[in-house]
């Protein structure tokens, strides 16, 4: 695989038709049986992936830097740990594929603060919900489906062809709609505008940045485990042309079969006045990766960027 700067310039791993052999049999079959073919799925990848295990290694120790790091991993990283993470992603991306089935009812999901979150929505105001590549953003489609909240997802759905051609698979008749997303274009801009006029709420990644995206335009850096890293301003922007409450969420696996999903209030709108618009552009990126810290030291093989993310290569 040709190593890249950035997330979209990594190839999809993988084959389609492996991936579809799990959803045929996550159909045909149940959970229990699909999962048995993680374990050879994951070992074939770890043994062939050195990008994704450098990717792994750097950010695990990184996380063992941090304060209270070492006695959440309990050792330096090493090539068990970095295993374990890559197979903690393929457990919770079979466990996604339940979700878009529709079949989390089969799971036990905790919620935790979202009574503010609802409260805006049942005075009709519409929000958004940033989440990162931490645990199983699949879970939301429990509590929009539960508490009756029409939800929309954002995705860069040409960054992985694959994935989403297995997901229309899955689920043609999702009730969770997807909102393509083009960083350059108004008219991205104008539908989410329309679903949080609409009283609805928009989720979508923030760990991110844009493909494509060049520092100082699209992109700040914040301090992520003790060293910058890009992230993404659009979302910050798009919420401070929309007027609209800012959230924190994000689904974490506690145990087989459990979630807990989280709701935490960023901002209850985003100000941007012209001559500190850069400043406070990068104070709500930093309040954003300090709770991604917070939420990454509880569960650490749980953050699934497998690429140069700090671009030191």
């Amino acid at each position: 695989m040709e190593r890249s700067r950035s997330w979209d310039g990594v190839q999809e791993r993988g084959s389609l038709w492996v991936m579809r052999a799990l959803g045929r049999a996550l159909r045909l079959f149940g959970f229990a049986p699909a999962r048995l073919l993680l374990h050879p799925i994951v070992a074939y990848f770890f043994l062939t992936d050195r990008p994704a295990r450098r990717a792994s290694r750097r950010y695990l120790q990184r996380l063992h830097a941090m304060p209270g790091g070492a006695e959440v991993l309990g050792r330096p990283p090493g090539l068990r740990e970095q295993y374990r993470h890559m197979y903690s992603f393929a457990s919770t991306a079979l466990d996604q594929a339940m979700a878009w089935l529709g079949s989390f009812h089969r799971f036990s999901v905790e919620l935790e603060g979202f009574q503010r979150l609802l409260d805006f929505s049942d005075a009709g105001q519409g929000a958004i919900l940033l989440g990162a590549h931490l645990g199983n953003f699949g879970v939301l489609r429990v509590m929009a489906e539960s508490k009756k909240q029409p939800l929309n997802v954002v995705m860069f759905r040409g960054a992985t062809p694959m994935f989403n051609t297995v997901l229309t698979e899955l689920a043609p008749e999702s009730e969770v709609r997807i909102l393509e997303y083009d960083p350059g274009s108004p008219a991205s801009i104008l539908e989410i505008k329309q679903r949080i006029d609409a009283g609805e709420q928009v989720a979508l990644l923030a760990d991110r940045p844009p493909p494509g995206a060049r520092d100082g335009q699209r992109v700040a850096e914040a301090p992520f485990l003790g060293h910058d890293a890009p992230f993404p301003l659009g979302p910050w922007i798009i919420a401070s042309l929309l007027q609209c409450p800012v959230f924190w969420v994000c689904g974490l696996r506690t145990g087989e079969g459990r979630y807990r999903l989280t709701a935490r209030l960023l901002a209850e709108r985003i100000d941007l006045p012209r001559g500190r618009r850069d400043e406070l552009l990068r104070e709500c990126v930093a309040r954003y990766t300090a709770v991604l810290e917070e939420f990454c030291l509880e569960q650490p093989y749980q953050w699934f960027n497998f690429y140069d993310f700090w671009q030191e290569d």
